[in-house]
């Protein structure tokens, strides 16, 4: 069994990372030079336009991002204090902005600092990051079942995965998911999605967002770094206040690698998911001069039959017209 000294000191260390990750923010606004700063006290190396790679102590630095902290806190509170408390965290930004990877890096630095063993960590990331969403609804519905509580759960690239124009698309039975959703807070610490921009998640996850978090990365003097900024959910989405009031911020190297076993996954599932696509692509190209001439039929069927339900002195003004024309 944990002391409490023990327990104490975690929860020290993850205060100290969020005091940290805080005061940055400040530095920065006025100072971006100030990331590289942070860069260099966290994983101990920068990089430059060449994308060097640099010896990076995954296992160590990881273990004192902001993500990372916040997870960890959630998790504490209700294995140690039997708190439930929950946060959903959506991270937004272009392609290669780092979203996935800092996403799982955090989850993993979040059981490290609980003191779980490494392996036992990459597991648990391995099997609560969804790069599918029929997987994701899968796991929802087990936790819920079951009453299974998790520390985290990683829904990746949910804009690809699940449209915002769900209704429109007739996908309706995504608001069954979304329905359970507000049910999830109960067994899970920490929802972390990840989106090319807001607005391309489905409006009922963007609702339930407390925390955004801004994935873009950036050339500062000559070193090139992902730069991520925490927004509470009110503050992000007003212009007005956004750049005024940056809850934290946080950097990584853009070298920095998600465990393979993770990356080869994502690339596979995605890869399906594309072809899948593409499938359903060619099938409506294929079928698309066959449903022009149905069209064009339907069309023909409803002119012949309007024409037979006009009276005889109508057609015969139409058969005027017709005379009149030619």
């Amino acid at each position: 069994m944990v002391g409490e000294d023990a327990i104490g000191k975690i929860f020290d260390v993850i205060r100290n990372i969020k005091k940290l990750h805080r005061s940055y923010a400040d530095k920065t606004k006025s100072a971006p030079a100030n990331y590289v700063e942070l860069c260099r006290e966290i994983w101990g190396y920068v990089t430059s336009h060449r994308y060097e790679d640099v010896p990076i102590n995954v296992d160590k630095s990881s273990q004192r991002l902001m993500l990372a902290a916040i997870i960890a806190e959630r998790f504490m509170l209700r294995k140690i204090r039997n708190l439930w408390k929950h946060v959903t965290v959506s991270i937004v930004g272009l392609g290669g902005s780092g979203k996935t990877t800092y996403a799982t890096i955090s989850a993993y630095g979040a059981m490290r600092i609980c003191g779980m063993d490494p392996k036992t960590s990459i597991d648990l990331v391995a099997s609560l990051t969804f790069f599918s969403a029929n997987d994701f609804v899968k796991a929802v519905k087990n936790i819920i079942e079951k009453r299974i509580w998790v520390p985290f759960i990683i829904l990746d690239d949910v804009g690809a995965q699940i449209s915002k124009y769900w209704i429109f698309l007739g996908q309706h039975f995504w608001a069954y998911l979304f329905s359970i959703l507000d049910q999830l807070k109960d067994w899970c610490g920490t929802l972390i999605i990840t989106a090319r921009n807001f607005t391309s998640i489905p409006a009922r996850l963007r609702e339930i967002t407390d925390l955004v978090i801004e994935a873009k990365e950036v050339d500062i003097q000559g070193v090139v770094l992902n730069v991520f900024k925490f927004y509470l959910y009110d503050d992000y989405t007003s212009k007005r206040r956004r750049e005024k009031n940056i809850l934290a911020v946080d950097v990584m190297p853009p070298v920095v690698k998600m465990p393979q076993s993770l990356w080869e996954r994502m690339i596979e599932i995605r890869r399906s998911t594309g072809l899948q696509r593409i499938s359903v692509v060619e099938k409506m190209l294929e079928l698309h001069p066959k449903i022009e001439e149905l069209k064009v039929a339907r069309l023909i069927e409803k002119v012949e039959k309007g024409l037979e339900e006009l009276s005889e002195e109508e057609k015969e003004e139409v058969e005027e017209e017709k005379g009149e024309s030619k």
